[in-house]
């Protein structure tokens, strides 16, 4: 694990606290608490499937391009890129 991550779970194990003491679940729902539509999970579901292959296909084209540009940095084409990972999944 690394520190930014443990710092993260810390993060929202403290939001989880204050969410309860707010009379909420947990954190997710304190943050789409101010969302007033009643299928707001569904419709952000929606709108990710939506954006998907859009978002697959950039991702494809950015590490193509690292991988181009910076041959002799150990990149590999079916690897982790990471500068295209989000800090907290590595």
């Amino acid at each position: 694990m690394t520190p930014v991550w443990g710092k993260f779970l810390r993060y929202i194990e403290l939001y989880n606290d204050a969410a309860c003491l707010n009379g909420l679940k947990n954190t997710g729902e304190m943050w789409r608490e101010p969302y007033e539509s009643e299928t707001f999970e569904v419709e952000v579901e929606e709108l990710w499937q939506t954006l998907k292959p859009l978002y697959q296909q950039l991702h494809s084209y950015v590490g193509r391009r690292l991988i181009r540009r910076y041959p002799h940095n150990g990149i590999k084409a079916d690897g982790l890129i990471y500068s295209l990972t989000p800090a907290w999944s590595m």
